[in-house]
């Protein structure tokens, strides 16, 4: 084998690989609309939601710091409150599956 066929068998390589990424891309935006779409909760929506709470709660604490001002203060108690909300209603909602994933009427 030569050295352009090699190149070429490279190239081959890398444009399979980008395809092989931007499926699994691909699948895991389709994964979260679907979920978005259907009725119950997924656990990758529980997932991001817990991974987009705890960037807000970085982010307010930053800016507390940062700033000093006491709004943020106050937005981060009121992130914090909604946080353990919806924590504490998805504990009780898994006592009972049926309302986290309800059934499809038929």
């Amino acid at each position: 084998m030569n050295k352009t066929e090699k190149k070429a068998l490279k190239k081959q390589r890398q444009r399979e690989k980008a395809k092989d990424n931007q499926k699994k891309d691909e699948g895991m935006v389709v994964n979260m609309l679907e979920s978005m779409l259907t009725p119950g909760v997924d656990d990758g929506v529980i997932k991001m939601l817990n991974i987009i709470f705890g960037l807000l709660f970085i982010v307010l604490v930053i800016m507390v710091i940062l700033v000093g001002s006491f709004h943020y203060g106050v937005m981060l108690f009121f992130a914090g409150g909604l946080f353990f909300s919806i924590q504490f209603f998805l504990l009780e909602a898994s006592k009972n599956p049926e309302i986290l994933n309800p059934k499809k009427k038929q």
